[in-house]
């Protein structure tokens, strides 16, 4: 573990975080008081730049002081094609058939009306704008800093890999809220990579094009001409109905135990991988 990282305080860097992210929401409130905006779109973004600044700004006073750089994580590598696409698919689809199961469940026992209204909602040019730069442009780079270049590497200084791993993943999901299943499970490949090639270089590509791929998933979901539609549905599924669902879990499963179990060699220290 890099000896500068272990002088921030994680409990410190978390209530600043805090502070940091209602200090600027409130005066996004504010400017937009100020200008007659009611969508909370200034608001939304400075509190997520918030979210960054505030760690960001404690890792990098902490690295300069002891002669060091966030460059460190950004050793150029060669990415490769096929692996990056794989990380960006299948965690994406094991989380979303994960979510897609959980909501079956839910439906048979009750848990979920029967009957719902979904109705769909044009955003504005702004608002998707504002949501490719801050997910697509910014999150790369500013969360692969602060969850794999310091969370997991803080965490590996008193615990095991296996653990490092699952909380910095859990963290990671938590952070995204209701649509986390997903993130956690990307968060794991993640890690992982960032052990095998030793640079957020590849973590940062596979970060960037999992967000490309849920904002175009969104774009095209939220922008479809279907206005409204009624659903109905029961609480008996048939074995069709649940056939798909089984096939992304299956899917994605199989690809992340198979990723872990090649790469998981290079988590090891260097010393004993050559012995």
């Amino acid at each position: 573990m890099n000896e500068a990282l272990k002088q921030i305080s994680l409990l410190r860097m978390f209530l600043i975080s805090l502070f940091s992210i209602f200090f600027l929401m409130l005066i996004g409130i504010g400017l937009e008081k100020v200008f007659g905006i009611d969508n909370g779109m200034i608001a939304k973004a400075l509190g997520i730049l918030g979210l960054y600044f505030a760690p960001l700004t404690m890792i990098y006073r902490t690295l300069h002081k002891n002669n060091q750089s966030i460059k460190m994580w950004l050793k150029p590598v060669r990415i490769r094609i096929l692996e990056t696409l794989a990380g960006v698919i299948f965690p994406e689809m094991l989380g979303v058939g994960i979510l897609l199961l959980a909501s079956t469940i839910f439906i048979s026992f009750g848990s979920l009306p029967a009957e719902e209204t979904l109705k769909s909602t044009t955003m504005g040019t702004d608002y998707w704008v504002q949501y490719f730069v801050l997910s697509c442009l910014l999150a790369p780079f500013c969360e692969e800093i602060i969850f794999r270049g310091f969370l997991f590497e803080k965490l590996l200084g008193t615990n095991s890999m296996k653990k490092s791993i699952l909380i910095t993943s859990l963290v990671f999901g938590i952070m995204h809220g209701l649509s986390g299943v997903s993130p956690a499970i990307v968060s794991i490949v993640l890690c992982v990579l960032y052990k095998k090639y030793n640079s957020l270089i590849p973590c940062m590509a596979v970060h960037f094009l999992h967000n490309l791929m849920v904002f175009l998933v969104r774009y095209s979901v939220l922008n479809t001409s279907s206005m409204e539609s009624t659903s109905s549905t029961t609480t008996s599924f048939s074995p069709a109905e649940l056939l798909p669902v089984v096939i992304l879990v299956s899917m994605g499963l199989i690809w992340l135990v198979r990723f872990i179990k090649t790469n998981w060699k290079y988590t090891y220290p260097k010393t004993e991988i050559e012995a």
